[in-house]
């Protein structure tokens, strides 16, 4: 296949929906939409089986979108060869993701996108999200007093 042409390593997914199986009563991720600017630091978070891992596979390319698509550099990655994706994974300026389990880690994103059942329930910074009410806020409330947890000896 011929060189797709990037000009930028902005990732972005549009109206991105997936099914492990293809059928719409199986579907994982219900039109996501999200943009990670090249050089940005992402972190995923939410409750276990929100869709966070199927968001980053689905970004590798591990399997393909069912419906939407997802762009690097506003070229679809399914009009890229796989080892142009993967050359592409290691230039420098990339957009970072993880999913984040640590309040150290989440505090320092760019951005956060809170993934609840499929969906972006919410994003911005961390100092963004403390103030609203919902998943965000509860986690890091879980978190700084998971952090503060000490086991004393007898």
């Amino acid at each position: 296949a011929a060189r797709a042409e990037v000009s930028h390593m902005d990732v972005e997914l549009k109206n991105v929906r997936f099914s492990y199986t293809g059928d719409d009563k199986d579907e994982v991720l219900h039109g996501v939409n999200l943009k990670l600017p090249e050089g940005s630091f992402t972190a995923l978070v939410g409750p276990s089986g929100g869709g966070k891992s199927t968001v980053a596979k689905l970004i590798a390319r591990f399997w393909d979108v069912t419906d939407g698509a997802i762009t690097i550099g506003g070229v679809n990655v399914k009009d890229m060869p796989l080892s142009q994706q993967a050359i592409s994974a290691l230039t420098r300026g990339k957009a970072i993701i993880t999913i984040a389990h640590r309040l150290a880690t989440v505090q320092n994103a760019d951005q956060i996108l809170v993934v609840d059942d499929g969906r972006i329930a919410h994003h911005g910074t961390h100092d963004q999200l403390v103030k609203q009410e919902g998943l965000y806020r509860r986690f890091t409330a879980i978190r700084q007093l998971a952090e503060g947890w000490r086991i004393a000896a007898e």
